[in-house]
């Protein structure tokens, strides 16, 4: 199969980051993809006894060979890459010439507090390239049977929608969710206008799911829909415990856009429930 995609693994020696990579050699399989795991080192110099250059890289070409070998014949087309330098400027320009960054939720040496603080947030929304973060629970099967896309009509979850219909399989079925919670001075409105207001947004989010489909009519058969009353993080984190893969835009409308930026980010992207992409806007 000739490759025509490549995608970029975070690797640090964490469980979390080895698992990341196995849950990514598994999504590969018969797909015309080539993974790098890329282990990054922040160089040493001014501390005391700091080993030279060569000897760093050396360690961690060492330490990609042993966990090569520990994933055997499955990491048998695995490209691996040695980097010194610091960890996010590192990935991001890497993923320059790929088409997916893969990291774990946790992370050590030069990935610690990966996603866990203000580095987290950087490597998740100024990527040029969707991100995955795969959490320790991932199945490693390969299984892509539902992939759940969070919808708001903006041009962000346009592009979630659409990369979560390229990347899916034959048998997969999308599930596009809406969520929405009505704010204080729309329930007050009284029954009536909140009715209206709710047949509103339903119809616009039908509208635009449509209109995505349109343009890639192979995948409309594998969209269902679903409406969740409810603020979006908690809507899709709830659902997302029983998908294979959450999908959702770098930014979006309302509370969508606090979803992965806010403070509601502590609830996807700190306690994920499942591989969780996330899709730069176009």
């Amino acid at each position: 199969m000739e490759t025509t995609a490549r995608w970029i693994v975070g690797v640090d020696g964490s469980s979390p980051s080895h698992h990341a990579l196995r849950w990514a050699l598994a999504q590969a399989t018969n797909r015309a993809v080539a993974i790098t795991a890329l282990q990054c080192q922040v160089p040493l110099e001014g501390w005391p006894d700091h080993p030279r250059p060569d000897e760093e890289i050396g360690a961690l070409e060492r330490r990609l060979d042993e966990l090569q070998a520990s994933i055997g014949p499955a990491a048998s087309g695995l490209r691996t890459l040695a980097v010194r330098g610091i960890p996010v400027p590192v990935l991001l320009d890497h993923a320059e010439t790929a088409e997916l960054l893969v990291l774990g939720n946790r992370g050590l040496g030069g990935f610690q507090r990966l996603l866990l603080g203000s580095v987290g947030l950087q490597a998740a929304t100024h990527s040029p390239i969707p991100v995955v973060i795969v959490p320790p629970s991932a199945r490693l099967d390969g299984a892509l049977d539902h992939v759940m896309v969070g919808v708001d009509a903006s041009p962000n979850s346009e592009a979630a929608l659409r990369w979560a219909c390229s990347f899916a399989r034959e048998t997969t079925t999308i599930e596009a969710v809406g969520a929405w919670e009505p704010s204080v001075f729309t329930a007050r409105s009284g029954a009536e206008r909140l009715e209206e207001l709710s047949a509103s947004w339903h119809e616009t989010l039908d509208r635009f799911i449509d209109d995505v489909l349109a343009s890639s009519p192979s995948s409309a058969g594998m969209v269902t829909r679903s409406f969740d009353y409810s603020k979006p993080a908690e809507a899709l984190s709830r659902h997302g415990a029983e998908t294979d893969l959450l999908v959702v835009g770098a930014r979006g409308r309302g509370t969508i856009a606090s979803a992965i930026l806010g403070s509601v980010s502590n609830t996807l992207l700190h306690r994920p429930p499942c591989p969780i992409v996330i899709v730069p806007g176009p």
